[in-house]
C-alpha cells in the first residue's frame, strides 16, 4: 500500500481484450437469412459491384446496431471501421435499399405463414378472441 493512502484498494490491471475478425453476434444473420438478402444488397452500382462478404458484415454492424442500441462511434472492430458502416446505412437509407430488403423479408413471411412453416405466426391466428364487453342498459 502507498504511503499515505489509508483505505484504497489497489486497482488490478485488466488485459487488453483485441478483438479479431470472425466473431459472431446472437444479431448476425445466417447463410439462409443472407442468401434471401444477398440479392438486394449486392446490385452493381456506378463503381461495379460490391464485395458480398463485406457486405454482409456491414449488414450484420447494422443489425447490431439495432439491436444493442450503440453508437456508431463504438462499433465493434471486428465489423471494420464504423464510418463505413455507417455512410453505407445512410446511403441505403437514401436510395432505397432497405424498403427493398423490407420488401422481400416480408413476402418471405407472408409465404412462409400461407405454406405453415412459421409456427408464432399459426398459434396467433388461433387464438382466442377476446370478449365482448356487454353493456347494461338499466345503468343510470
Amino acid at each position: 500500500m502507498l504511503p499515505g493512502l489509508t483505505g484504497c484498494v489497489p486497482i488490478a490491471e485488466t488485459p487488453l481484450v483485441v478483438t479479431v475478425r470472425g466473431v459472431s453476434y446472437p444479431s448476425d444473420l445466417t447463410d439462409g437469412q443472407w442468401a434471401l438478402l444477398e440479392p438486394v444488397f449486392n446490385v452493381p452500382g456506378k463503381r461495379g459491384r460490391k464485395r458480398a462478404d463485406d457486405l454482409r458484415t456491414v449488414v450484420d454492424a447494422m443489425l447490431y446496431i439495432a439491436q444493442t442500441g450503440c453508437q456508431w462511434r463504438y462499433l465493434p472492430e471486428s465489423f471494420g471501421p464504423w464510418t463505413r458502416v455507417c455512410s453505407q446505412f445512410r446511403r441505403w437509407s437514401r436510395n432505397g435499399t432497405w424498403a427493398r430488403a423490407l420488401t422481400v423479408l416480408h413476402a418471405a413471411a407472408r409465404q412462409a405463414v400461407t405454406s405453415g412453416g412459421d409456427a408464432v405466426d399459426a398459434r396467433h391466428r388461433h387464438a382466442p378472441r377476446p370478449r365482448r364487453v356487454q353493456w347494461r342498459s338499466d345503468l343510470p
